[in-house]
């Protein structure tokens, strides 16, 4: 946990501290008014003046444990809603609850039963008040940096609808302020997903655009049929609020989308766990295959999910690989041991793993007529070059895992493939949030320092990378999955955007402007050789690819995520392919140093 997070929840338990005994004090007071007789008043407040220390003692350790137990020291506030002011009214009832206990058993401590009830009120008002007061401030402070304020509808609770709204929060260019949700669930009629509520399904959204104002209307829910989602879509803009289909999911009915049903292997890691949901979202069905090796926080929430289905298994063997291809229209291979320091923990074993069975999972799909393949490589193999380099560039590889997504390159556009049409994406090295996060990568690494308070250290600081958000990964594979296969298939594309070609000495100043009071520490030591600028223009002519987010963008998310403690350590090695692998059996070790620009 950082500086700051630390600092904020001691501020918040000092601050709780003044406020329960405050309403203590306050609740003597009042009751003393209530007595028509000024003995009795004078005796209620000696008793308390006598039994000042006990109760303060009392209060504070009920209160402040309940409190911590309830976790109303969590820094989320700013997202606070009906479910949040419930956890409040739980953790003052129950300390209350302790308080009359304490009466029946001591018979000295809170002289009168009025007292206790008053002190009640005043701490749910008093807390209620200092949290909610977080997401007025945050909205006050988006407002007036974000210009005028958009009412958004939101039709759709499910994941894809849950993700919208983090996406309209995390805006920063439009002040989003999302009013409600619209589902058919009628289980979710009146509840509070995220701090919004359900307010009603789609017979209503007339009349809530009317009450409510809304600007836009965002439509997340994928009905069966395509004149269902016309028939919802006509009544939506029949209301004259903008709309905005997310994604346009009337493409997925059209007759030239042939990838119903997609294969991800790897689809619990840093970019399946995205890419997954994206796919969900667009309507298709998704099969994912992964050993789990790093948990299965990332995609745990899917598994209800009529579109999903895992298969948990090793992708070196091929029954497990025959099991999963079976009946699927696309493939997308993640899977592999991601990383320079990962890879070295056992070279022979991460070669095994990124192109030995690379193979056998080509072979398999050739076997049942699979067409569309996409792969899974890294800008990485350019190595090391002072040139713009594009797809007809020599690739050097200077690494373990560079040399190993080289050979499965080859492996996949060499020989003979049958129907098979596979597509080599070389991506920029990627950043943002996750479903499962990492802090092994380098603009995700340095963020996170800072945001931590600590120093961005910068080794070498000349070394150009090209950059590309998880969010637009995922968008950039569906692209391909949904562009006519003669466009795409036996095709390599680096996969990134012109504009976020950056150096790391730069990066380092850009999250420093960002994070304010940080500071950027140049070591000249060198350990880690590469350095690439990359064309991506051929993505860009052919596919139309751009990418929506920044590296600006990036850096504010992670920023925010630990700085309100929904990342609490990213130290911890869960967070980073290295640390979580060098657990595993039979991994060499190796020093590890943060100058491994990912």
């Amino acid at each position: 946990m950082g500086l700051k997070i630390r600092f904020r929840r001691y501020v918040w338990v000092l601050l709780d501290i003044l406020l329960v005994n405050l309403a203590v004090y306050t609740a003597y007071l009042i009751r003393g008014t209530l007595y028509f007789d000024s003995r009795w008043k004078n005796l209620l407040m000696e008793e308390y003046i006598g039994l000042f220390w006990q109760i303060t003692l009392v209060v504070v350790v009920v209160r402040i444990c309940i409190f911590y137990f309830f976790s109303l020291y969590k820094p989320v506030w700013r997202y606070a809603g009906i479910d949040e002011f419930l956890d409040i009214l739980k953790a003052v009832t129950l300390g209350t609850g302790v308080f009359i206990v304490i009466m029946y058993v001591s018979r000295q401590l809170f002289y009168s039963r009025g007292v206790v009830a008053i002190d009640w009120v005043l701490n749910l008002i008093f807390i209620s008040l200092t949290r909610l007061s977080s997401r007025v401030f945050y909205e006050y402070k988006t407002r007036a940096s974000s210009g005028p304020s958009i009412n958004a509808l939101i039709v759709g609770a499910g994941n894809a609808g849950q993700n919208t709204l983090r996406d309209l929060r995390s805006q920063t260019k439009k002040h989003y302020i999302p009013v409600g949700f619209v589902d058919e669930d009628l289980k979710k009629q009146g509840k509070s997903i995220n701090g919004v509520e359900v307010v009603g399904t789609k017979l209503d959204i007339p009349e809530t655009v009317h009450l409510s104002k809304i600007d836009e209307i965002f439509i997340t829910a994928s009905p069966a049929y395509s004149d269902d989602m016309k028939e919802l879509i006509s009544s939506c803009e029949a209301t004259g609020a903008k709309v905005n289909v997310v994604p346009d999911t009337i493409s997925l009915f059209s007759e030239s989308t042939d990838s119903k049903k997609v294969l991800v292997i790897g689809g619990a890691g840093y970019i399946g766990s995205v890419m997954v949901r994206k796919l969900l979202q667009r309507g298709y069905r998704v099969r994912v295959l992964d050993s789990l090796l790093y948990g299965e926080e990332s995609i745990s929430e899917l598994y209800d999910n009529p579109g999903f289905e895992l298969i948990v298994g090793d992708f070196r063997h091929v029954d497990t690989v025959v099991r999963s291809v079976r009946g699927v229209d696309a493939v997308i291979h993640l899977g592999g041991i991601v990383g320079d320091p990962a890879c070295q923990l056992d070279p022979e074993f991460s070669i095994e793993v990124n192109a030995a069975a690379t193979r056998m999972i080509k072979d398999v799909c050739t076997g049942f007529g699979i067409k569309r393949f996409i792969f899974s490589s890294t800008c990485s193999v350019y190595g090391a070059s002072n040139d713009i380099l594009d797809e007809e560039s020599l690739v050097k590889p200077l690494s373990v895992y560079a040399r190993s997504k080289v050979d499965s390159e080859r492996i996949l556009l060499n020989g003979s493939n049958g129907s098979l049409s596979p597509t080599i994406f070389r991506m920029a090295t990627v950043f943002g949030l996750s479903h499962r996060p990492r802090f092994d990568l380098v603009l995700n690494l340095l963020t996170a320092k800072a945001a931590q308070g600590e120093d961005i250290t910068i080794f070498g600081g000349y070394q150009w990378r090209p950059f590309i958000h998880v969010d637009d990964v995922a968008k950039a594979f569906i692209t391909c999955l949904e562009s006519p296969l003669d466009k795409v298939g036996r095709q390599v594309f680096n996969v990134g955007d012109d504009s976020l070609n950056c150096q790391i000495s730069k990066l380092g100043y850009m999250i420093s402007d960002l994070l304010p009071g940080s500071k950027v520490k140049h070591h000249k030591d060198l350990t880690d050789e590469r350095n690439y600028r990359v064309s991506f223009g051929k993505i860009k002519e052919t596919l139309n690819f751009r990418c929506d987010r920044t590296i600006q963008d990036g850096v504010s998310e992670i920023r925010d995520a630990i700085q309100n403690g929904l990342i609490e350590d990213y130290r911890d090695a869960r967070f980073s392919n290295y640390l979580w692998l060098e657990r595993q059996p039979k991994k060499r070790e190796i020093l590890f140093t943060n100058s491994h620009y990912e």
